[in-house]
């Protein structure tokens, strides 16, 4: 696979690239389709498959495939398009684990507030003791 997505011949590596995105759109990521094919064209269009196969498991009531909110959060941070990230974890703020990684994102990218959001909402449902942690960092340094 990796030959394919390499290759010199043009044609190949965009019928590869249409094949890896094809299954992606069937919930299987290849991680060689996202290693590859790195073009602003190339992430808009793997970023586009992500959501869409994201937003056809919710609407069908399926597990969002393994990896996709990770990959998707990951593409919309190198676009660097806040507005988008947010409209992204607003949408999917359910997994544990995107919630850690927004708040890691927005205490890296003085985006407190929008962090102890978060973390307040955490620490009112019961989360954990690290939520409660770091909210109260933040509410130290804003005093």
């Amino acid at each position: 696979m990796r030959y394919l997505a390499r290759s010199e011949d043009k044609e190949a590596r965009k019928e590869f690239f249409e094949d890896c995105r094809k299954a992606a759109s069937e919930g299987d990521l290849k991680d060689v389709w996202l290693k590859n094919y790195t073009s602003p064209e190339e992430r808009s269009i793997q970023l586009k498959t992500i959501l869409d196969c994201i937003k056809r498991s919710k609407s069908k009531r399926k597990p969002i495939p393994y990896g996709y909110l990770k990959t998707a959060f990951d593409l919309l941070v190198t676009r660097d398009k806040r507005q988008e990230l947010k409209e992204f974890f607003e949408k999917n703020s359910t997994d544990t684990d995107l919630r850690e990684r927004m708040v890691k994102w927005c205490l890296e990218h003085k985006e407190e507030d929008y962090a102890q959001k978060i973390l307040l909402e955490d620490v009112r449902n019961g989360g954990s003791i690290r939520s409660s942690d770091e909210l109260n960092k933040i509410l130290r340094r804003k005093k």
